[in-house]
């Protein structure tokens, strides 16, 4: 049997267990994640790093920013988690689900390219497995047409 998420651990998790409990820092704004957004921008360049709990309060955080209306479409992967067009559906949006590549479960810009019409506001997409090998042409085509792009890439950090 494979096992089911358990954790990879290198025996020094208890040390920096114990400087959380000691610093009564829980759930961000610490001295870890002062150094995690500290490392981020500096091995990739960002300007702004904002961490948050989980990707779907990332998510939620977005479509809150978005000025959504009833009526506007976000175009999203058929695959994903239901947690992911829910915060679009409480500010109002229509989702659309576009299809998977045949050969991996990113979503298809063909797909996504035949679902776009004029009430179209958000395009999401996903790079599962840190896999979006179709990203900047779909950052290109939101751009050329005045579409919000938001990538769900929490998987992505350190591939290549």
């Amino acid at each position: 049997m494979i096992p089911f998420n358990i954790p990879f651990v290198t025996g020094s998790e208890s040390g920096v267990l114990d400087q959380v409990w000691k610093n009564k820092r829980f759930a961000g704004g610490g001295e870890f994640s002062n150094k995690t957004q500290a490392l981020l921008t500096d091995k990739y360049g960002f300007e702004n790093v904002f961490l948050t709990s989980s990707c779907t309060s990332a998510i939620e955080l977005c479509a809150r920013a978005i000025s959504l209306e009833v009526g506007d479409e976000v175009i999203m992967p058929s695959y994903t988690f239901a947690s992911t067009p829910n915060p679009f559906i409480q500010q109002g949006a229509t989702i659309v689900f576009a299809d998977c590549n045949t050969d991996y479960p990113n979503v298809s810009i063909r797909s996504i390219i035949s679902k776009i019409s004029s009430n179209t506001k958000v395009i999401m997409t996903m790079h599962y497995g840190g896999v979006n090998d179709e990203v900047e042409e779909l950052a290109d085509l939101c751009k050329s047409k005045g579409i919000i792009l938001i990538e769900d890439a929490a998987h992505a950090i350190g591939s290549s």
